[in-house]
């Protein structure tokens, strides 16, 4: 049968970041903290792109199966340049990355929420000749040098996977009718 309420799942509510890791590359500092903004628990991400075209994170082992058609949202809100926002899902290899990118992202001072559906989501990089994601093993945030650079935080919550309806392959035939009267 299907349902034709979509079902929603936590990835994290974001009460404890115990399980989150800060990363960066050279030159770049980055560091993950708890905070509760606006009565909403969150992920701080503080990073420092130190002039360099670098990059922070924050990343989660996180096992996800992927259903047939979803989205990943989450609410997002940073006191930060423009720069480019990237959410990478890595496989359990950890050689294969997909990603949704939005570059020189104008990050919101206040929260938004922010939806990935699956079309959204791209092969970045691995080796693998499988392209369609259909596991994931770790989530990241990034924040990446784009027009801005500079330093900032970045604020994460409410972190959810939908399972959507599947997507027809094709599309119905349009039943067409037409009527004219002339005058």
């Amino acid at each position: 049968s299907v349902s034709a309420q979509p079902s929603v799942h936590s990835l994290d509510r974001f009460d404890d970041v115990a399980a989150w890791k800060a990363g960066a590359s050279d030159g770049v500092t980055a560091s993950v903290h708890h905070v509760v903004d606006a009565k909403r628990p969150a992920l701080r991400l503080d990073f420092d792109l130190g002039g360099t075209a670098g990059y922070a994170l924050a990343r989660r082992t996180l096992p996800i199966d992927l259903p047939e058609n979803y989205a990943i949202t989450f609410w997002l809100r940073a006191d930060a340049p423009v720069n480019d926002l990237q959410i990478k899902l890595v496989d359990a290899s950890g050689d294969n990355v997909w990603w949704y990118r939005r570059p020189d992202f104008a990050f919101p001072g206040e929260w938004q929420p922010i939806t990935i559906k699956k079309r959204h989501v791209e092969f970045a990089w691995g080796p693998t000749k499988d392209r369609t994601l259909r596991h994931v093993a770790a989530i990241e945030f990034v924040v990446a040098s784009g027009r801005d650079g500079g330093r900032g935080s970045l604020y994460v919550s409410d972190l959810e996977l939908h399972e959507l309806p599947a997507v027809a392959a094709e599309w119905p035939v349009p039943k067409v009718r037409a009527s004219s009267t002339l005058r």
